[in-house]
């Protein structure tokens, strides 16, 4: 039986989400890494949140124009092909 989980989200500014989930939420902060601050670990009602700091991915929309996308058995050749056939 599952328990507990212990979520790690990714943000752009640690110093700045401890602040609202302490101040705002509540939270403890049971620990930072680094500084200034790259990883972060709060808790409260024995439930764990982690933080990494991590910018935000970058979009490369050529990713798939050389792939074969699969969805169910239906082969998408054509990349421009965004309607895919209903059943």
């Amino acid at each position: 039986m599952l328990r507990r989980i212990a979520p790690v989200f990714f943000t752009r500014d640690i110093p700045a989400t401890l602040a609202y989930y302490t101040g705002k939420l509540g939270f403890a902060c049971l620990g930072t890494w680094q500084d200034p601050p790259v990883y972060a670990i709060v808790a409260r009602d024995q439930q764990v949140i982690h933080f990494r700091c991590a910018q935000p991915p970058t979009a490369n929309p050529d990713k798939y124009a050389d792939e074969l996308l699969r969805v169910s058995g239906f082969v998408l050749t054509n990349p421009e092909q965004t309607r895919l056939p209903v059943r």
